[in-house]
């Protein structure tokens, strides 16, 4: 997003160059942050698959091909 102005009291301000810079530094921290997010609600996802299917991992279970690229 381009930052270039802001409205305080009904009045456009032109914002400076360190303000600018602020609002883009924010913003990369917002996209970092939602990344992490959409991360860690993946481990979770997976963890939980993994969670369901550890019965297959006992010494007395033989696991087939597609189990093991599964798991």
């Amino acid at each position: 997003m381009a930052y270039t102005h802001r409205i305080k009291n009904g009045i456009r301000i032109e914002l400076t160059a360190e303000e600018i810079s602020e609002l883009e530094n924010q913003d990369t921290i917002f996209e970092n942050q939602k990344l992490d997010r959409a991360l860690e609600n993946l481990r979770q996802i997976r963890n939980s698959l993994l969670k369901k299917t550890a019965w297959m991992a006992n010494s007395n279970v033989t696991m087939n091909d597609d189990w093991k690229t599964y798991r």
